[in-house]
């Protein structure tokens, strides 16, 4: 009685636990973001650097950003932007998965959303 007692007990921690963790990874995906300063715009997507004291710059100096059907451009003030107003040296954040693969330049492939700050 004792031994089915704690096997339950521990199979509701470990489901508890497991939930939590996909809860929390699922719910933060599209929170991970950084400030970069666009350097070139091509048709698919833009090569950026990101700012001192990111993580990102960690990774790489430059970093690749595809730009999808998904992913929403906007500035400031939420106003929807298309693709054709991304200039190089403009600001932005780019809001990610948290996937980089480690090339050179460092390559973004799910980007969700691209702000542009005014």
């Amino acid at each position: 009685m004792r031994g089915k007692f704690k096997f339950i007990l521990g199979s509701i921690i470990l489901i508890s636990f497991t939930a939590f963790a996909l809860i929390n990874f699922f719910s933060n995906k599209d929170n991970i973001s950084f400030n970069a300063v666009i350097l070139e715009v091509t048709e698919n997507s833009i090569l950026v650097r990101p700012d001192e004291g990111s993580s990102e710059l960690r990774s790489a100096d430059l970093i690749s950003v595809a730009i999808r059907e998904k992913t929403k451009i906007i500035d400031e003030n939420k106003n929807k932007l298309d693709k054709t107003d991304l200039k190089a040296n403009q600001k932005v954040i780019i809001y990610y998965d948290g996937l980089i693969a480690e090339s050179y330049p460092a390559q973004i492939f799910n980007c969700h959303k691209i702000k542009v700050q005014l």
